[in-house]
């Protein structure tokens, strides 16, 4: 496997791929590479051209490129990252809170964030066109605070529209989408997909109070397009 991510600076794309990727396409074999495409990866804008060259030679030489991904419930991935992100970024105030109710502090932080930190807003939409590009302050698709728009859904849509597979993680335990990836790959019985819930915080009432899940819904108002696209 090929890992695309980094935890703190901007993936070298170009000298990964010259390392990892482009001795493939030079010889390709019968055995099965996978790319993990995570943070600070490229954004999938700019990238069709990319992928078309890539493809075009995988199969020229009897192989192929497949691209999947699974979405999420805009809201329940809004509250996960908010949950991750404030759990192990300064000023920590959650590591200690995972089985207990949020204090008074922790929720006018989190809702400060939720306010006032455009990653919260459409994070879907932005990792789709920039990943976390935006950290660096030279996305591809650069959007301010409140600038995700329909300009933005709509090509988020038609980028994922190239892929050849697109899944939900809520269906992962219903063995659906280890068919489905299993007939798209070629494998004889897949191995069953697991879904983990290792970060899940139990205390979800702060994020249910009616003002607070209005203004979730309101930042993930083009993620629901995106989602609803595909999930039909």
């Amino acid at each position: 496997m090929i890992d695309l991510r980094s935890t703190d600076t901007e993936v070298d794309f170009l000298a990964l791929h010259q390392k990892f990727i482009e001795p493939i396409l030079l010889a390709p074999t019968e055995a099965y590479v996978a790319v993990h495409h995570h943070h600070r990866g490229p954004g999938l804008f700019h990238m069709e051209e990319y992928f078309r060259d890539v493809k075009a030679r995988l199969q020229a030489s009897g192989c192929d490129l497949v691209r999947f991904t699974m979405l999420r419930d805009p809201v329940a991935r809004l509250k996960s990252a908010l949950y991750f992100n404030l759990a192990n970024e300064p000023p920590q105030l959650f590591r200690s809170s995972v089985n207990h109710e949020l204090t008074t502090e922790q929720k006018q932080y989190m809702w400060t964030q939720l306010a006032n930190n455009p990653i919260y807003d459409n994070l879907m939409t932005r990792y789709i066109l920039n990943n976390k590009l935006e950290d660096f302050e030279h996305a591809p698709f650069p959007m301010a605070l409140g600038g995700v728009n329909s300009t933005a859904s709509t090509l988020a849509i038609k980028l994922l529209s190239s892929f050849e597979y697109v899944g939900f993680q809520e269906d992962i335990q219903g063995g659906n989408v280890t068919r489905q990836l299993g007939e798209l790959l070629g494998i004889v019985n897949p191995p069953p997909l697991r879904k983990h819930q290792v970060n899940r915080h139990p205390d979800d009432a702060f994020l249910q109070i009616p003002s607070v899940l209005d203004v979730l819904k309101a930042r993930t108002e083009h993620d629901q397009i995106v989602y609803d696209a595909f999930r039909g």
